[in-house]
């Protein structure tokens, strides 16, 4: 075989012109492919990753909006949110279980010490956010919540408390405290 190979150089170089030549059209034909399939895969982990990012985004503005009443629609829906869409971040997911674990009221875990967990699990999505060299701690304490906000608030839990009074059959204290007829009178009793 070496023979073979000594006295026929030029067989040889034409036997490896032609493998040359196949793996050439073999590579000219897969390349395209493989470049627009790793282009395709490309842009859609960029995609995905976008949408986890504006995702995340959300709920941290959210939660940032609603940091003074966590416990308005939009902030339990944030709240809610959190273990799915920040999955990946495990910083994010301990802070809000401690904030969860200290609205149990068996725990009687006091306001500030909530407070903190809040601010502990916003500094937290901030980080992942890339946020984290911007905001300082500060910024999550600054909140402008206009009084007449807090005493609409204020008015609507104590209308809330008054219809569930109702509903249930109970009275409120300053409602129906006129004194009642005695069964056995026919006419109301004479105004005082």
């Amino acid at each position: 075989m070496i023979d073979f190979v000594v006295s026929r150089p030029e067989v040889v170089a034409a036997f490896l012109s032609a493998l040359a030549a196949g793996f050439a059209a073999y590579t000219a034909w897969k390349g395209p492919l493989s470049a627009a399939r790793l282009a395709e895969d490309l842009r859609r982990d960029g995609q995905e990753a976008e949408e986890r990012r504006k995702a995340k985004l959300e709920i941290f503005v959210a939660l940032m909006q609603e940091r003074k009443s966590l416990w308005s629609p939009s902030g339990v829906r944030a709240l809610n949110l959190i273990d799915v869409i920040f999955f990946d971040v495990r910083e994010v997911r301990d802070a809000w279980a401690d904030l969860y674990n200290s609205y149990d009221p068996s725990r009687h875990v006091p306001m500030h010490e909530q407070e903190n967990r809040i601010r502990k699990m916003l500094e937290a999505m901030a980080k992942d956010l890339k946020f984290s060299k911007e905001l300082r701690v500060d910024d999550f304490d600054r909140l402008y919540y206009p009084d007449f906000m807090a005493k609409r608030r204020e008015l609507d839990m104590l209308q809330t408390d008054q219809t569930l009074r109702t509903l249930r059959g109970q009275s409120s204290p300053t409602a129906n405290t006129a004194p009642t007829a005695s069964a056995s009178s026919l006419f109301p009793p004479p105004p005082p």
